[in-house]
C-alpha cells in the first residue's frame, strides 16, 4: 500500500490499481489470464475492492489485511498502539468510540474539528497531564490527533467495511497474517475475511497465519512497531515461501 493517505481513500488506490491491470493487459510478456494481486495492510483491503470492479484479475492475495469495520480496528489500535496507560480502559474505550463517531460522521469539517478538539481535551488531556505532559506538549499532542482523524484517508476508512468486498469474491483469495502483529489482529481479522468468503460461496481461498510474524512480516520478538527497525530481515522467507507455493498452485490449476 502507497500514496498519500492525507488525500486518498480507497476507491482512489482501487482506481490506480484498476489501471496497473490495464497496462499489463497491454503487454505480450504478460500471461493476461494470469493477473494477481497482492496487497499489504491497506492494500490488503484495496485489492478486493479492486477485484471486484473487473475480470481481469484471476487471484488474490491479502497481506495483514483488515476484515472488519474500519471504526473496530480504530479501537482494538487505540489499544495495542497506544503510547501511554490510562486508569480505566472501559472508560478510555468510550471516549475513542465517541471520537470515532464524531470523525466518521456526516458533518462538516469544520464542526468536527471544533467538537472532536473539545472532546480530546475532555478525556485525553487529564490523562496526559497525569503522566507529567506539559499544556504546550498536551496542545500539540491533540492538535495532531484531531488533524490526523480527520484526513480523507482516516474518515473513509472508519466508514469502510472489507468484509463487503470480500464476501463478492470468487477468484482465489490467500490470506496471511503474523500471530504477533499489533497492527492487525490476526485471529479477529482472519476470523472475519474467512467468514466473508464463506458469504461469497468461495471455493478457492486460505487463511494462514503464520508464526512469529509481525505487521510487517518479519520474524521478531515481540511484535511491537519501536521493533521494525532493529529487524534486519525485510520479509520473511516462511512467508515468501508461503506465497509462491500457493501462486504456483493456483497457476496450475487454472
Amino acid at each position: 500500500s502507497t500514496g498519500d493517505f492525507s488525500k486518498a481513500t480507497t476507491a482512489d488506490f482501487a482506481e490506480d490499481v484498476l489501471s496497473a491491470v490495464r497496462y499489463l493487459k497491454s503487454r505480450k510478456d504478460i500471461d493476461s489470464k494470469n493477473i494477481g494481486l497482492i496487497g499489504h495492510s491497506e492494500g490488503g483491503i484495496i485489492a478486493p475492492l479492486a477485484a471486484n470492479q473487473t475480470s481481469d484479475i484471476s487471484f488474490m492475495i491479502t497481506l495483514a489485511g483488515t476484515g472488519i469495520p474500519g471504526s473496530e480496528v480504530s479501537v482494538m489500535q487505540s489499544k495495542s498502539l497506544r503510547p501511554f496507560p490510562v486508569p480505566d480502559e472501559a472508560t478510555f474505550e468510550k471516549n475513542v468510540r465517541k471520537s470515532i463517531e464524531i470523525a466518521s460522521s456526516d458533518d462538516e469539517i469544520s464542526k468536527k474539528r471544533k467538537e472532536l478538539k473539545a472532546h480530546n481535551n475532555t478525556y485525553l488531556a487529564p490523562i496526559l497531564k497525569s503522566l507529567g505532559a506539559s499544556d504546550k506538549n498536551i496542545s500539540i499532542f491533540i492538535k495532531k490527533e484531531t488533524e490526523g482523524v480527520l484526513k480523507p484517508w482516516n474518515t473513509y476508512f472508519l466508514n469502510y467495511n472489507p468484509a463487503d468486498e470480500f464476501e463478492k469474491l470468487s477468484i482465489p483469495v490467500l490470506s496471511l497474517n503474523g500471530s504477533k502483529d499489533i497492527q492487525v489482529n490476526a485471529t479477529v481479522n482472519q476470523d472475519a475475511i474467512q467468514n466473508a468468503l464463506i458469504k461469497a460461496n468461495n471455493k478457492n481461498y486460505k487463511i494462514v497465519e503464520l508464526e512469529n510474524l509481525n505487521h510487517l512480516f518479519q520474524e521478531c520478538t515481540t511484535g511491537k512497531m519501536n521493533e521494525y527497525k532493529t529487524i534486519e530481515q525485510t520479509l520473511s522467507p516462511i512467508a515468501l515461501k508461503e506465497i509462491s507455493k500457493w501462486i504456483l498452485e493456483i497457476i496450475r490449476i487454472n
